[in-house]
This record gives structure tokens, C-alpha cells and sequence, in this order.
């Protein structure tokens, strides 16, 4: 099974670097690891790689739902949107500033037809035309944000609500990038950075 995922997060990685031109901004890594290289021989068609990332940010985020908001939150303690996105992109080794306005500058755009699990959602909640909130697209038209209202909570870009204040996407590359390198086996002793 690890060999799938080693598999998988290759072809997260390969599609991820296929992206445009690159804002300045960047997420850092915490712990930067070099590339594994997966053969054809290797391969693993019959699983999907959204789907694998998605089973990971789930593990990561699902913990904290319910988790209350606070505002300048980045801890279990309070979220709110971007402290909470932060600390989720944490868990894989990404370091990515705090204040949804900063995050909307990271990574590459994506269309809204387009959005895979990982990807950064951004909206215009307080209608003044720029990013209020932000929170991390599941798949199947869902998101984990951190809501003033609710806490931590999944909800549906179809609710009106959202849909309505829908403002971009953005994708993180290195989310790809750094999951490959969790993923990677460590001959036997070594010590992971």
C-alpha cells in the first residue's frame, strides 16, 4: 500500500509542475526532501490521485471539526479561516503566511471547474470585492474552513451562501511536492529532516 501512495503522490507531483507562470509568493517548506522518482513498472493506474490527497487532508483537517472559531486563531485552542488553513498545509511541511489576503497570492490560479482536493478556496464574504475567508476544497463540491458562525466545519460550494461569494482558487503545488516526500520510503536508520 505505501508503494501505491509513493506512486500516487508522483503523479500529484508530475501534474502539479505542469502549472503556468508562478506568483512571487511562495508556501515554504518546513522540511525540505529530495524528490523519489517512481518507474513505469510502478505505476498504480487504478488509483486516483485526488482521491488519495484528499484522504490525507481529510486525515489531517477531520480532527479539528467542530473546533471553535477564534479570530487570529492558528492553533487546536481557535481558528479562523486562514489560521486553520495554515496549520492544516503544516501538517505536510508547508508554511503558509497568515491572513486569507496573503494566501489568495500563493501558488498558481484554478478554475472553478477545475478545483481538485488541496486546492485553496477563496471568498468575498463582507461583498467589498476582495478575499475575506478562505478554506481547503475536498472534492464533490465540499470544503473545510474555519466558519465565525460554526467553527470548523465541511460545507458545500453549492450552498448559495458560497456560491454566491465565490471569489478564485489557487493551487499549491508543493502540498503535492511534500506528500510525495512523506510518503517516500527511508532505507532502514535514516533519519527523516
Amino acid at each position: 500500500m505505501p508503494l501505491r501512495l509513493l506512486v500516487l503522490a508522483a503523479i500529484l507531483l508530475l501534474a502539479a509542475s505542469c502549472s503556468t507562470k508562478q506568483p512571487a509568493p511562495t508556501a515554504r517548506a518546513c522540511s525540505p526532501s529530495g524528490p523519489a522518482v517512481a518507474t513505469e513498472s510502478q505505476a498504480a493506474p487504478h488509483l486516483h490521485p485526488g482521491s488519495v490527497l484528499k484522504e490525507h487532508i481529510l486525515d489531517a483537517a477531520q480532527p479539528f471539526i467542530g473546533t471553535r472559531y477564534r479570530y487570529g486563531g492558528t492553533t487546536p485552542k481557535g481558528f479562523d479561516c486562514s489560521g486553520f488553513t495554515r496549520f492544516v498545509f503544516g501538517q505536510f511541511g508547508l508554511e503558509l503566511p497568515h491572513g486569507s489576503r496573503n494566501q489568495v497570492l500563493l501558488g498558481a490560479p484554478v478554475k472553478k471547474d477545475d478545483l481538485r482536493p488541496g486546492d485553496l478556496v477563496f471568498f468575498d464574504i463582507r461583498g467589498r470585492g476582495r478575499v475575506s475567508h478562505v478554506g481547503i476544497y475536498l472534492g464533490e463540491s465540499r470544503m473545510i474552513h474555519a466558519s465565525i458562525q460554526k467553527g470548523v466545519v465541511i460545507d458545500s460550494l453549492q450552498d448559495p451562501y458560497y456560491k454566491r461569494r465565490y471569489y478564485a482558487a489557487r493551487r499549491i503545488p508543493q502540498l503535492a511536492t511534500e506528500l510525495l516526500a512523506m510518503l517516500s520510503p527511508r532505507p532502514e536508520g535514516s533519519k527523516k529532516n
